[in-house]
């Protein structure tokens, strides 16, 4: 009879592997835990205290005033200026408008 070697009483070398094992998962695990935290972190750098959700159009706008219903848009910080031009071109054309049209 051929002299067989059987792992089965020493084990060590066994756990050791295990044990490799699960430390890779474990670091796999652990990087890709603090990719999506980071991920989760940074997306929410941006939202400062003036952001807030439109509820027409959902859209998650900075320095949010209101919802315009004339443009179809959210004014914002971006498009405030812009917004008060046109509304002073309005405020300047209805009231030219008026004084022509009371002569």
């Amino acid at each position: 009879m051929q002299n067989v070697h059987c792992f089965c009483g020493d084990s060590t070398g066994f756990y050791l592997v295990i044990l490799v094992f699960l430390l890779v998962i474990l670091l796999i695990w652990q990087r890709l835990v603090a990719r999506i935290l980071w991920k989760l972190y940074t997306r929410r750098l941006p939202m400062l205290s003036r952001v807030r959700q439109c509820t027409w159009c959902k859209a998650n706008i900075r320095g949010y005033d209101h919802h315009c219903p004339a443009f179809g848009t959210c004014i914002g910080q971006k498009n405030h200026r812009l917004f008060m031009a046109l509304l002073t071109g309005f405020v300047v054309a209805e009231s030219t408008y008026t004084m022509c049209s009371t002569k």
